[in-house]
């Protein structure tokens, strides 16, 4: 042990520390017997604190952590050693681009977009990617649209295969068709019944449906609903970082396409699955004619509504459009590669047969034929369905009315006698 404190300790030496100072728990035996029941005098002990001071061995090279809380840092007068006195540097201001990096984005709740509706669920998912990949926004888009349409994939095979059994059958379900058709033209009420109960036999037989064919196209409805809603309310909020989220010439995807780009890639996209018949399996019944018909005017209406080049239609913001292009591009790959043979061959789908068009019962018409026909045909149903209508209502009042008078007289009442009128000689 020292033999003395002062040795150690020269009181005289720190004498302006004496608030923060602190000795070994060896000493303290020492300095109690010194001193007993009455106050101690500074220069017999300090009030001794250890969160503020550390003792450094003499013969220590290597460095050792300050830490964080340490104010001063003192070495004792240990048997010739130094002391040395360690103030530690005040911490670096981080600069103001790694703060605003490493500040907290603003959540979708903040912004009142998290709800437990298909575009909130979308919407949350679309963070998700963004924060955990740590991917911009448009990759974010993509990545999303993919998924989904991967996971649609299977009733864009069904639909596929239901249009090669139909397409095979086409003949067959064609003089159906014309039977009806003509029975409707006649006035033939039975006979039109018996024509289409017998194409929904033939169907059910064959195992095919032309609504089947429309699966693809009625699901995407409710899913672009979701990805244009969702879209849109991120857009209008906005989320800030959608702001640089973007590539080459749209890098705000909250505002429209500057150049009109994107509206017209998304409308040359759509024209080309409209005529591919990408979402219909590439049907080619007289009812998927018509409707393509009507919906080759789509394209040229989506590039007007979705460019805002009118006063009176808003442009769409550059994020639905990337959403829109890339889902059309998803389906143009997929009739690639449904082509394949010996991708049908995998996925069960039959090779498509091409027939004569002259050998079907149904010839191909013009746009104009086509639309005179179907108003004929629905005019024809409505005469059937009002005579129908009124035979049901005809015949409810003759039960429930009073017998109407179909004779001269009253049966139940004897009738006076008529005398003989007398004959001529």
């Amino acid at each position: 042990m020292c033999a003395s404190l002062r040795d150690v300790f020269p009181v005289e030496e720190f004498s302006f520390l004496r608030p923060q100072l602190c000795i070994p728990s060896s000493y303290t035996r020492t300095l109690r017997e010194q001193d007993r029941g009455g106050l101690l005098s500074p220069t017999k002990m300090f009030r001794f604190s250890t969160s503020g001071v550390r003792f450094i061995a003499a013969d220590a090279e290597a460095e050792t952590p300050i830490p964080k809380h340490a104010d001063v840092v003192i070495q004792p007068k240990i048997e010739g050693a130094e002391t040395v006195f360690i103030v530690p540097d005040a911490p670096a201001i981080p600069e103001i681009g790694e703060m605003i990096l490493q500040a907290p984005t603003s959540s979708l709740a903040e912004l009142g977009l998290n709800t437990w509706w298909p575009a909130g669920l979308l919407r949350s998912t679309f963070d998700w990617i963004h924060v955990t990949l740590d991917v911009p926004w448009w990759a974010t888009i993509v990545a999303a649209t993919l998924v989904v349409r991967i996971l649609l994939f299977p009733l864009v095979v069904k639909s596929q295969r239901n249009a090669a059994v139909m397409q095979r059958n086409l003949p067959e379900m064609q003089r159906l068709q014309l039977a009806m058709s003509d029975a409707r033209q006649r006035g033939d009420v039975m006979g039109s019944a018996a024509s289409a109960h017998a194409l929904q036999e033939f169907m059910k037989k064959e195992n095919f449906n032309p609504i089947k064919s429309m699966i693809p196209a009625l699901v995407q409805a409710p899913v672009f609903m979701s990805f244009y809603f969702g879209l849109k309310k991120m857009a209008e909020a906005p989320v800030e970082s959608m702001k640089e989220g973007g590539i080459l010439w749209f890098t705000d995807l909250t505002m429209p396409d500057p150049i009109y780009l994107l509206p017209l890639l998304t409308s040359t996209t759509l024209f080309a699955v409209i005529e591919l018949g990408a979402e219909t399996g590439g049907a080619n019944s007289a009812q998927m004619a018509s409707l393509k018909i009507i919906m080759r005017a789509m394209p040229v209406m989506t590039f007007v509504f979705t460019s805002g080049i009118t006063s009176f239609t808003p442009a769409f913001p550059a994020a639905v459009l990337v959403y829109w292009c890339t889902s059309n591009m998803t389906s143009l790959v997929q009739v690639g590669i449904l082509k394949i043979p010996a991708v049908r061959d995998f996925l069960k789908i039959p090779q498509k047969v091409k027939h004569n068009p002259d050998d079907l019962p149904l010839q191909k018409k013009t746009m104009v034929e086509s639309w005179r026909e179907s108003t004929q045909n629905s005019r024809m149903a409505r005469e059937i369905d009002d005579r129908a209508r009124v035979d049901s209502v005809n015949f409810r009042q003759a039960g429930m009315g009073p017998i109407p008078k179909t004779y001269k007289f009253d049966p139940t009442k004897i009738r006076p006698a008529v005398s003989a009128a007398p004959v001529k000689k």
